[in-house]
């Protein structure tokens, strides 16, 4: 009889979340593994995590000792050992599945340059942390997406638009088209900057109050994202109410008609 086949079996010891959706992996051999999970996550089991605030819920099994989530979603500490080996595997299976129906439209939208990512990874983040739903292109959107429309339908669902004016920003033409879409819909548009004065903003934001970053630390920052959350989650609420008692006048004027 020929031996065994041998399955290599590693354990997860430890990890951190490096930047959305992107996990630094700590293994028992002692190896490490960077992995962003972003291009893999669709279909019924994985698709739920680009819900950041599910994905954030990551913990270690103790028994298995991998990542697992809340919703049941978890991967073979072998493969994320070996990650690099199984991602394009795992990239094509992600594009054979239709995204996930029904999944929370976003309650803000962050228009920003690319060159200015960093940033917004943390204003994302910072988001996620106070249960604001946000829309970020480059963690938002599916393996396979049509990005232009995607950006665009996302943009009309949300009330809010966090415009990162930077300098790039403003020279940009999506960023310009994000934010004239979002004016010509009456979105609650917020600018913040931090290399240019408020008076630098190009025209169409002149009449829109600015957060001005600049000599401002981290924690200025923080602040400045939670009152936008609260205020978001302020209007959301104030919504909810209204169609709550839009359906129970609805309701008394049915009963009162039997």
């Amino acid at each position: 009889m020929g031996g065994a086949m041998n399955h290599p079996v590693y354990r997860v010891r430890s990890f951190e979340i490096v930047s959305p959706y992107t996990l630094r992996l700590r293994f028992d051999d002692g190896t490490e593994q960077t992995v962003d999970f972003r291009p893999v996550l669709a279909g019924e089991l994985y698709g739920p995590l680009r819900r950041a605030e599910l994905f954030n819920q990551v913990r270690i099994d103790p028994e298995v000792e991998t990542l697992v989530w809340p919703n049941g979603a978890d991967f073979d500490p072998a493969t994320l050992h070996d990650w690099p080996q199984h991602e394009k595997a795992f990239r094509e299976l992600a594009q054979s599945w239709q995204p996930e129906e029904g999944l929370t439209m976003p309650d803000c939208f962050i228009s920003y340059s690319s060159h200015d990512q960093r940033l917004a990874n943390f204003v994302f983040e910072e988001l996620t942390r106070h249960n604001v739903t946000a829309f970020m292109a480059s963690v938002s959107l599916l393996p396979g997406q049509h990005w232009s429309s995607e950006i665009l339908t996302n943009l009309q669902s949300s009330n809010w638009v966090i415009l990162l004016a930077s300098r790039a920003a403003c020279a940009s033409a999506f960023v310009n088209q994000e934010v004239g879409g979002a004016l010509l819909s009456s979105k609650h548009l917020v600018p913040i900057v931090w290399d240019i004065r408020p008076a630098e903003l190009p025209g169409w934001a002149s009449g829109i109050q600015a957060i001005d970053l600049r000599g401002c630390t981290t924690l200025d920052l923080q602040y400045h994202v939670e009152e936008i959350a609260n205020r978001i989650k302020q209007e959301k609420r104030q919504g909810l109410l209204i169609v709550g008692a839009v359906v129970l006048g609805l309701w008394a004027l049915g009963s009162a008609g039997k």
